[in-house]
């Protein structure tokens, strides 16, 4: 995985008690998890669209659609009007 050293570095170490890591220092952690999970996110959905090629998706997601307007056409209690 390639990263930005800035990313990574970029909360300083803080002072510890002798209780342990504090609050602050933890919720820095798991943003920086978040942070990361979120750039391999995108990472493989633009691996995905690079692999199978934008036509095929959008011709998936029309299927897709038509398949749920199909679906949501039988059901009665339905209320109000959507498009796809």
């Amino acid at each position: 995985m390639i990263m930005k050293k800035e990313l990574v570095n970029r909360n300083p170490r803080p002072n510890t008690n002798c209780k342990g890591i504090n609050a602050s220092r933890t919720q820095n952690l798991l943003l920086d998890a978040s942070q990361v999970v979120g750039i391999v996110r995108a990472g493989l959905a633009v691996e995905l669209k690079q692999t199978l090629g934008a036509k095929f998706i959008m011709e998936r997601e029309e299927a897709l659609c038509e398949l749920a307007k199909s679906k949501l056409d039988g059901i009665n209690e339905l209320v109000g009007k959507y498009t796809v």
